[in-house]
């Protein structure tokens, strides 16, 4: 049997320009054959962006709701802004904190879905499509051009922690065993794919609730398991047995509310006290 060399898979990037992002970029092409790299959310200067979805959010949900958690994010940054910033410049090697050069065709997207992406994907011919998690929801028409379709690392363990904040939501919950990784396969749905890979960070106790932090080190974590999911898609010239759903409850989250973080903290010491 002939072994087909991982380093033969065509890969595209997409995802946001942030040195996060830069270290996977980076991570494919050592792995992979990386055939470009397309940045999303380019023309969305984060202050008007953020503005933007507050007034989405607001017109879909009400004032009181969208306070609320505006409530929580500006709490989260007071309390713990100071040592997730120590934390993050602690925990994560320099390959992740700026964007590298590279020799794969690089662009600025105003728009993935639109006709110039779509065909400049096409004409690069990726295998796979990797993905980070960002404001934008793939189509289809996006999504199923990849010969073995487009992957989108989620922090969180699906299908009990699809959505946003998820790995404040495992905190909070006190199932702390759900902060981790998953590796999926889009679909229509949001985060609803079959999952190629999923796991744990087991040292998810040990940073408190510095939960955005915890979030992306997880992702970092995962990417030996995700080399190895990868390699065997590759393999199998793009079938894989996806992690079973079986006897598993699906919930989708949304952003924290501060009534919520505060209900859930006293919650958790009334039960230490018993």
């Amino acid at each position: 049997m002939t072994t087909r060399d991982p380093k033969h898979m065509r890969v595209a990037f997409v995802g946001r320009r942030t040195g996060f992002n830069g270290g996977f970029i980076r991570w494919l092409d050592e792995h992979y054959t990386l055939v470009g790299v397309y940045f999303i959310e380019e023309d969305w200067p984060e202050a008007a962006a953020r503005a933007r979805e507050v007034r989405r959010r607001v017109k879909r949900l009400g004032v009181l709701r969208v306070v609320d958690e505006l409530l929580f994010l500006s709490y989260y940054v007071l309390r713990f802004g100071k040592e997730e910033r120590r934390l993050w410049d602690a925990g994560f090697p320099d390959a992740f904190l700026s964007v590298p050069e590279t020799t794969a065709p690089t662009h600025s997207c105003d728009d993935i879905h639109s006709r110039r992406w779509r065909a400049e994907l096409t004409a690069a011919a990726p295998d796979v499509v990797f993905a980070t998690c960002g404001r934008t929801i793939f189509r289809r028409r996006f999504f199923g051009i990849p010969r073995y379709g487009t992957f989108v690392l989620h922090e969180g363990i699906t299908p009990e922690y699809r959505g946003l904040h998820t790995a404040g939501w495992a905190l909070l919950n006190s199932e702390p065993q759900y902060v981790g990784y998953t590796l999926l396969k889009v679909d229509d749905g949001i985060d609803t794919g079959s999952v190629l890979c999923q796991g744990a960070f087991a040292d998810a106790e040990m940073y408190g609730f510095h939960w955005r932090f915890l979030g992306h080190r997880a992702l970092l974590d995962g990417l030996p398991h995700m080399k190895e999911s990868l390699d065997g898609l590759h393999e199998n010239d793009g079938d894989f047995e996806p992690v079973s759903q079986n006897d598993r409850t699906s919930h989708n989250y949304s952003w924290i509310r501060l009534t919520q973080y505060v209900a859930r903290r006293l919650s958790a010491m009334s039960r230490r006290r018993r």
